[in-house]
């Protein structure tokens, strides 16, 4: 649910990142200031976002053991 406009210094987690929405949801906040975390399946269009602008991402493409804490 996108309430507002993304202000500098925030963080904002966008999950489902690798399709076209979540694309442009991540370059809205780029330019709006936020720090932007990508997350998504694909890891060639997460190393995409990175190397566009995105800060960090999340890759859930790893089995569920990998994803939780014990």
């Amino acid at each position: 649910m996108w309430e507002d406009k993304a202000a500098a210094g925030q963080t904002v987690l966008i999950p489902g990142t690798t399709g076209a929405s979540g694309r442009i949801a991540a370059q809205l906040a780029e330019h709006q200031g936020a720090r932007v975390v990508v997350a998504g399946r694909n890891p060639r269009v997460l190393d995409g976002l990175t190397a566009d602008g995105a800060d960090t991402d999340i890759r859930i493409d790893r089995p569920h053991d990998e994803l939780c804490a014990p």
